[in-house]
């Protein structure tokens, strides 16, 4: 989550926790053109071409449950190919903000089997939750960090005219000459 100390997000929509209504809020945010090119580049993504989020929250001003889901149409470059090609997202996640947030390793609770780790709640900060940096970061958190393109697969072939570096450090290995020299 970013703090006030962050430089401004790809996409903002902040929404004032103490505003939503007791029977819950429904928003959803469409990513303009230029909120799209700024995540496009900062994700390393050819193009943005769709993105919008939907953020359902229910509760009040102390505690609130959010439930999310990012849809995208994103174009990537092919690990493989190098070529570009679509793929969409449809990442859904749930949160839960608090304003009482416990200290840093609070978290870890004692089990007959051992350590446990639970879901800490998110800070509300200032009275706020920016909806946009959500959408942003869970569409990062869905991107394939290695897109191939769908039909592509890697297959490694030795050029005979280059022998492989690996022969060359066997040859010397078993003291045969590689004729380099």
């Amino acid at each position: 989550m970013m703090t006030d100390q962050d430089p401004a997000p790809f996409l903002s929509h902040v929404v004032r926790v103490s505003d939503v209504p007791r029977a819950g809020l429904r928003v959803t945010i469409e990513a303009d053109e230029a909120s799209r090119a700024r995540i496009a580049s900062a994700y390393d993504l050819v193009a943005l071409p769709k993105l919008t989020a939907t953020f359902t929250l229910a509760g009040n001003a102390r505690r609130l449950k959010l439930k999310g889901q990012v849809r995208a149409e994103v174009r990537q470059t092919c690990v493989v190919s190098l070529e570009a090609f679509d793929s969409q997202i449809d990442e859904r996640f749930e949160l839960t903000f608090s304003e009482d947030v416990p200290e840093e390793g609070a978290a870890m609770q004692n089990e007959d089997d051992g350590f446990s780790r639970r879901e800490d709640p998110e800070p509300i900060v200032n009275d706020r939750i920016d909806l946009g940096v959500l959408a942003a970061e869970y569409l990062a958190l869905a991107l394939d960090p290695w897109p191939r393109k769908p039909g592509v697969s890697f297959a490694w072939t030795e050029d005979a005219g280059e022998p492989s570096p690996f022969a060359a450090l066997k040859r010397l290995r078993n003291g045969e000459s590689g004729g380099d020299s």
